[in-house]
């Protein structure tokens, strides 16, 4: 079974765009980046393009070095929206995630399977509404102070 529909982008597409997006946002170049991972040039542009089977390690030395959550680049790839890799770069969501899993795993143990999928869904949509809720609060501040700010067209002289 293919990783997306056929209509969509492939595993090895995803993580092009995603590997791509994140070294654009952090001003990096391929063979700054290519020496920080110990990689020549033209190997790191063949990792990059997606050329290459997708690989856990490399793809975790890649976060490493572009400061980036690897949890969330593998998370994006699933998903399909590569997007998501470069929106969690900074605040590691996924990562803070798998900690939060990790964590529910050991404290609830065996008794895990006896949840239902309707409980976990209901859970985790409660859990994602109150985030949700939290960034846009945040984003209305952020876009509050922007709009206070003087443009450089407008700067006192």
């Amino acid at each position: 079974m293919a990783p997306f529909p056929s209509h969509g982008p492939t595993w090895k597409q995803t993580l092009s765009r995603i590997l791509r997006g994140l070294r654009r946002i952090r001003l990096l170049r391929v063979k700054d980046l290519a020496a920080r991972m110990g990689m020549r040039p033209r190997s790191y542009e063949y990792f990059e393009s997606g050329r290459a089977r997708p690989n856990l390690e490399r793809i975790h030395r890649f976060a490493q070095e572009a400061n980036a959550d690897p949890h969330g680049i593998w998370a994006a790839m699933m998903i399909g929206s590569p997007n998501f890799a470069l929106r969690t770069a900074d605040n590691r969501l996924m990562s803070a995630f798998l900690i939060a899993l990790e964590e529910f795993d050991q404290a609830a143990g065996d008794d895990i399977a006896l949840l239902e999928t309707g409980a976990i869904v209901a859970a985790f949509t409660a859990s994602f509404a109150v985030l949700i809720e939290e960034s846009r609060q945040k984003a209305g501040l952020r876009d509050a102070y922007s709009a206070g700010r003087p443009k450089p067209d407008d700067a006192p002289t």
